[in-house]
């Protein structure tokens, strides 16, 4: 996977060495280039005390508040933040610019800092605000075996009627009800739209995040004991006010498009599903597309990407196939006998240097972490297993420059199996994993991105949810 530069969060203030001349107060933000991945930063910078006082914050990585020693003459400024292992070398090129490196464990990146006036934690402009023309309803409630106290939002029309009801799965990781991303919150705005058009929707924070509370050894759990919370739901649903117990719609967006079969093979009262960015191909075919997305964006050359490839391919594959940490470890040098025996000696060694897996120890240290339960079962999943026992209509959303679940291939995988009608899948040019529409359609470009989701994507939806009865 893609290489990132670690912040470790302090909770300590940084104060300068000393207060020189010069304008430096004010926020400033920066995107640090590190191997073609873009990380934005931003520098907060004020003098309460006739000393300097630096804060750092990375949105993309939670990071707040890292504190940095300053140090400022004339035009030029140092900023060392200690505990991280990295320091920042500028020089202000006029008022509201400053152009440095970023230096960390040896590497340097260029950085160039300007001046902003915004908020970064701000709302996005697509974020709902109350007053709400719809009844919000926080909800408490422990699942059946009483190591999980899940919190969650209801929302149903402003009227004493029945409804329909919308759950909402998220994707992959601990995310709270509202499945935010730095200051997105995606399912914010679909419940919003949702309800507006007529549905109750449910959203609820994830096992360990937001206001759910479980037992520590209940947070990191595989697909399936996801996807029995989501059935735990269902249940639950059909025993509350306002809510139709025959007329059930999933949406489930990239691993969350995946429980929502799971689901549903096995529920009658689910009367459609909606996956956004599912992962139909299975995980092993997500896998490999990821990291040779993050291999050309670390600007390795098209020649050597196959290279790594059909290394990564044999090793992952190894993982899958032999459970035991201690002998799949013991399989490694063989596979990299092997790999290398095939040509491009020379070459091969140097790109393994340039990964950072330089002999077989580092090699299992970091391919150890596919025999997590999650990681187990994602590889080996075949999800047309489940879509084939479908009895009710699917509408499957994909974004044309998603780097993280490939379009093609996934709605391959989609036409391939024989689905209910008005079953449907769209490919959406130009938006990206989240929906949204986007320009470098990177990862780190989620977070700078004003649109959260584009709202052809929402329209698609709920025009689709109207054929259903």
């Amino acid at each position: 996977m893609k290489k990132a530069i670690t912040f470790f969060i302090s909770g300590l203030v940084c104060l300068a060495a000393f207060a020189q001349s010069g304008n430096w107060k004010g926020l400033w933000r920066g995107e640090l280039d590190a191997n073609g991945s873009l990380l934005e930063m931003y520098f907060r910078m004020d003098n309460p005390s006739k000393q300097w006082v630096c804060r750092m914050d990375v949105p993309a990585q939670s990071a707040r508040n890292l504190p940095g020693y300053v140090e400022t003459k004339g035009k030029e400024i140092q900023v060392e933040f200690s505990k991280l292992d990295a320091v920042f070398k500028g020089k202000r090129t006029d008022t509201n610019h400053i152009k440095g490196l970023f230096t960390q464990n040896g590497s340097s990146y260029p950085l160039q800092l300007t001046r902003v006036w915004f908020d970064p934690y701000g709302p996005k402009p697509q974020t709902p605000k109350p007053p709400f023309a719809y009844t919000n309803e926080e909800l408490r409630f422990s699942d059946p075996g009483g190591r999980v106290r899940f919190a969650a939002t209801l929302t149903r029309p402003d009227t004493q009627s029945i409804y329909p009801v919308v759950i909402l799965i998220s994707g992959s990781g601990n995310q709270n009800r509202d499945e935010q991303i730095g200051n997105h919150r995606p399912f914010a705005v679909l419940a919003d739209a949702l309800t507006k058009a007529g549905y109750a929707v449910f959203r609820a924070d994830d096992r360990g995040a937001g206001s759910t509370l479980c037992h520590p050894d209940d947070i990191q759990v595989n697909t399936p004991r996801l996807a029995d919370d989501v059935a735990f739901f269902i249940n639950f649903l059909k025993k509350q006010k306002h809510i139709d117990s025959t007329r059930f719609f999933l949406l489930g967006h990239s691993e969350g498009g995946i429980i929502a079969p799971m689901v549903a093979a096995n529920r009658n009262e689910v009367r459609g599903l909606i996956l956004l960015a599912p992962p139909l191909s299975g995980g092993r075919a997500c896998n490999l597309y990821q990291n040779e997305i993050a291999l050309k964006q670390q600007g390795i050359s098209n020649r050597d990407i196959p290279l790594y490839m059909s290394l990564h391919t044999a090793l992952l594959d190894s993982a899958i196939a032999i459970s035991s940490d201690s002998a799949f470890c013991k399989t490694i040098p063989d596979i990299v006998s092997r790999w290398k025996a095939t040509g491009a000696k020379h070459r091969k060694t140097k790109l393994l240097e340039k990964q950072g897996t330089v002999n077989p120890d580092a090699i299992c240290n970091q391919y150890l972490a596919f025999h997590t339960e999650w990681w187990k079962f994602m590889l080996s999943y075949n999800p047309a297993a489940d879509l084939k026992k479908l009895n009710c209509p699917v509408l499957a959303l994909f974004g044309e420059k998603d780097k993280q679940v490939e379009a093609k291939s996934n709605t391959e995988a989609f036409t391939s199996v024989s689905l209910p009608k008005p079953s449907a899948h769209i490919v959406f040019p130009g938006l990206n994993h989240l929906m949204q529409r986007c320009s470098r359609c990177t990862v780190d470009e989620y977070f700078l991105l004003e649109e959260t989701l584009n709202p052809k994507v929402t329209e698609a939806i709920i025009q689709w949810m109207g054929q259903i009865k």
